[in-house]
């Protein structure tokens, strides 16, 4: 082999196209910089550390939101997957208001009530201790709301089924105006709430239970409420509205770093083969040369 051929053999560690192959194989081949480098898994990484501080307010941020009292039933339909949405809330509620609170819950989804030919009224739960005093849900899997629209859909319920009051239930966030947010009350005696974000991929079962004891609370104490217990409330309503904002954002990170990862392995296995046609194509021109 000539000398010349020796500079640019690869099987020669020394030689030029030697040492550029061993630097590729330290920075792609696997377990290489590279690799370890965008590695999400490896914590000692730029993405792991990233990954493991976005997880651990992940999951601190999903303690508060859950609470130590998150029972067993609840949890297993959080995904809502392969549920139909009245079904669950009906699961959710039931586990709760029967068991716990001694209030009765029926589902009307298919009886008629006090209007004619109306169905209004998904969900009617009747107090113990104030059974004049009923509670009306509406529940509803709708890719779009307008704020009239759940004003007029709660009026109807409420009437339909001789309800105080009445709480509307959505099964995502998007579907409301923005303005609604996760939890808002209307004229004092509707409350319209969402269990979960479809962007996010969350749910949330216990905003169920939060709307329902909002409701009980608003029915049975009516204006006998102090003020300061009901900000008091209000306030800690609306920081668990802004954790779930903040939830749903990390969750979205959380997501777009998974894909960056696969984009940042699939473009570093074309740069590696491009390198590598290019290297294939200069050592047959240098067989050629030396022919």
């Amino acid at each position: 082999m000539t000398k010349f051929n020796k500079c640019f053999d690869p099987e020669v560690k020394t030689s030029h196209f030697g040492k550029l192959s061993s630097l590729l194989e330290e920075y792609f081949d696997e377990g290489g910089i590279i690799e370890n480098i965008f590695d999400p898994t490896t914590d000692s990484s730029p993405l792991g550390k990233l990954r493991k501080g976005l997880q651990k307010e992940f999951e601190e941020l999903r303690d508060i939101i859950k609470g130590k009292e998150a029972k067993k039933e609840i949890i297993e339909i959080t995904t809502l997957k392969g549920y139909v949405f009245e079904d669950a809330c009906e699961q959710i509620l039931s586990t709760f208001i029967s068991q716990y609170m001694g209030d009765e819950l029926e589902r009307k989804t298919s009886e008629y009530g006090e209007i004619s030919g109306s169905f209004a009224g998904d969900f009617l739960i009747t107090l113990r201790d104030a059974p004049d005093k009923k509670i009306v849900l509406e529940t509803k899997d709708w890719d779009n709301l307008t704020q009239p629209k759940i004003i007029e859909n709660l009026e109807t319920a409420m009437k339909n089924r001789g309800a105080k009051y009445g709480i509307f239930v959505s099964k995502y966030k998007e579907a409301f105006p923005k303005k609604i947010g996760w939890f808002n009350e209307f004229r004092g005696n509707m409350l319209v709430c969402a269990l979960g974000s479809k962007e996010a991929d969350l749910f949330f079962p216990e905003l169920l239970n939060i709307a329902y004891q909002w409701a009980k609370l608003r029915v049975t104490k009516e204006i006998s409420i102090k003020e300061e217990a009901l900000e008091t409330i209000s306030e800690s309503i609306k920081e668990i509205e802004s954790k779930l904002d903040t939830f749903s954002q990390i969750q979205r990170q959380c997501t777009n770093i998974d894909k960056a990862t696969d984009e940042i392995r699939e473009k570093t296995e074309t740069l590696k083969y491009s390198i590598e046609e290019q290297i294939r194509k200069i050592q047959e021109a240098m067989l050629r040369v030396s022919e």
